[in-house]
Order: structure tokens, then C-alpha cells, then sequence
């Protein structure tokens, strides 16, 4: 370990909100499709969850995955399988447990979404996971106990 921290000094779970397109495909496509992603890490425990929802894809999704590691413009291997549900607009679900390498991985933004089609095998809407935002324990406690005094 790296000596004794405070455990509300390290937020425990990490939320990310970001934006998938074909734009930041590799290389990029003309895709109409778009769509928003919530992924939630767990850093104690390396768990991930993913919930994504998609419209004006060209055709019912093929697969989709977590890659890593690349940074934008650059394409990695497949690290987790998700389930895509639906068809031209659906949604994307599941997640895992990342090695400590991957969760490196995740927190400096070199993992990303990729959702595959028919039309386009090597990915038709992708985003770089990023925009995380931390959520301490205590932070959690306060917003209960706000609910609880209404």
C-alpha cells in the first residue's frame, strides 16, 4: 500500500458521462447514430457498470464492448463484452471487474465504448470514457439525510 489515507481522501466510486458517435470511430464513419453513456467504477473493488441508451444506428447492434488501452484515434482489444438490446435505437448494459492495470486504464480516459453493426464491424458509435466525476461515501450520507429530513 502507499501508507495510511483517510478513507473518505479517496472517492470510492467514479460516475462517467459521455457521448457515443461515429465521429469517434477509427477510422471515423458517417454514422447518424448517436447516443449517452453512464459509466459507474467501483475502485475498491474494480467493478464497472455500463448503461448506455443509442438512436439512428444503421442497424440492430452486432455487439458492443469495453476496449482498452487507447486514447482517442487509436483502437484497443475488447476487455469487456456488454449486451446490446434493440434495434436502429436501444440500449447497452452490463459490465465487469477490471484488473488493476485496466482501472489505471479507465481513470486516465484510455478505455472507451464501442458499439459494432453489420454495416460497420469495427464499430459504429464510440466514446471515450470520460468526464468522471467522484462520489465520496460522505456525500452519499448527506444526500440521504437531506431525503430524510423532507
Amino acid at each position: 500500500g502507499s501508507g495510511h489515507r483517510r478513507p473518505d481522501a479517496d472517492p470510492a466510486v467514479t460516475r462517467f458521462e459521455f457521448g457515443i458517435d461515429g465521429l469517434q470511430e477509427v477510422p471515423a464513419n458517417n454514422s447518424l447514430g448517436k447516443g449517452s453513456c453512464t459509466v459507474t467504477l467501483d475502485q475498491a473493488s474494480g467493478n464497472v457498470s455500463v448503461g448506455c441508451t443509442y438512436q439512428g444506428l444503421s442497424g440492430p447492434p452486432v455487439a458492443a464492448h469495453i476496449h482498452a488501452a487507447a486514447s482517442p484515434g487509436m483502437n484497443a482489444p475488447v476487455r469487456v463484452p456488454l449486451m446490446a438490446i434493440g434495434g436502429t435505437s436501444g440500449t447497452v448494459t452490463g459490465g465487469g471487474t477490471l484488473t488493476p492495470a485496466l482501472l489505471q486504464a479507465m481513470l486516465d480516459g484510455l478505455t472507451y465504448v464501442n458499439v459494432h453493426t453489420q454495416l460497420h464491424p469495427g464499430g459504429e458509435l464510440r466514446g471515450q470514457i470520460v468526464g468522471g466525476e467522484a462520489f465520496f461515501v460522505d456525500d452519499c450520507a448527506q444526500v440521504l439525510r437531506r431525503r430524510a429530513v423532507r
